[in-house]
């Protein structure tokens, strides 16, 4: 289910069997940034949507997917050390949309 309001979209989602909302940013509205930095998959839903957000310079995508990364990062540990989370590390995904980042003009 999807509902749109002025600030952002926001649909349910279930991951692992876990429902919750996820929010996506509208493109219309300015990104506090450090907001994003601190947790970029409450606002994307992916790393190539960052990587794809024209309101964002190139030095904010790679700020941004740098630390996707080194959460991604601490998820996967996480998971194998048997503790998995709620969502998917997507390590694979952060790292590859980091290196398109990091391609940009």
């Amino acid at each position: 289910m999807l509902w749109q309001t002025r600030e952002q979209l926001t649909c349910t989602v279930a991951v692992d069997g876990v429902a919750g909302e996820r929010k996506v940013t509208d493109r219309n509205e300015p990104l506090d940034l450090e907001a994003v930095v601190l947790d970029a998959t409450a606002h994307f839903d992916s790393p190539m949507a960052v990587v794809r957000d024209s309101r964002l310079t190139k030095e904010q995508k790679v700020r941004i997917l740098e630390s996707w990364v080194r959460d991604a990062h601490l998820l996967s540990q996480a998971e194998a050390e048997n503790m998995p989370g709620t969502e998917r590390p997507r390590l694979r995904e952060a790292k590859l949309a980091l290196r398109e980042a990091q391609k940009q003009n």
